[in-house]
């Protein structure tokens, strides 16, 4: 676990059995962080969560945006609730 404060690193902590040394799976702790930028980021009005997500991305969005693509929201992605099909690739380690 890194955090940084005003640019400085003020904690650089490791738990066993990753030394820090070696790149891991972080799992969940991805959705987390992003879930606590965007409430900051609708706490100072610089989006909605049911603001379309191509809102964001209009001139690389998918072309045509299609299989309603077009109508995920902001707060669909929060939720897991996109619609999109995901998994694992063959042979890409899963964590139990």
């Amino acid at each position: 676990m890194q955090i940084a404060r005003n640019g400085d690193l003020i904690l650089d902590a490791y738990f066993y059995w990753y030394l820090g040394e070696q790149p891991h799976a972080v799992a969940s702790i991805n959705k987390s962080v992003t879930s606590t930028l965007v409430g900051i980021a609708v706490d100072r009005g610089r989006l909605e969560p049911d603001q379309t997500v191509l809102e964001f991305f209009s001139d690389s969005g998918p072309v045509p945006a299609d299989d309603g693509k077009e109508d995920i929201q902001v707060s669909d992605l929060l939720t897991m609730s996109s619609g999109l099909a995901c998994g694992y690739l063959p042979g890409e380690q899963e964590l139990y």
